[in-house]
């Protein structure tokens, strides 16, 4: 079975699975097209989506925000606390 991360729409409503997004398919965290989509992992430290580094095996690193819909969609919305 694949991972598919179903993402909400303007409205915030989340689509059907046949709409989900694969992760490998999503948009890096911290970049534009990411942030439009509503990621709201950190934007600098993350280089603006070129991350911060790479591993040793040379996959990119970056910071992931917890309360993140588009790389962490697995929080509900309603436990999310905004400050």
């Amino acid at each position: 079975m694949t991972d598919k991360r179903k993402l909400p729409d303007q409205d915030g409503k989340l689509p059907d699975n046949e709409d989900a997004v694969a992760p490998e398919q999503l948009p890096p965290p911290g970049c534009e097209d990411a942030i439009m989509m509503g990621c709201l992992c950190p934007i600098i430290d993350n280089g603006y989506g070129k991350g911060l580094g790479k591993d040793e095996n040379g996959n990119h690193l970056y910071w992931y925000s917890s309360d993140c819909p588009v790389h962490c969609p697995e929080r509900d919305v309603d436990e999310m606390h905004y400050h």
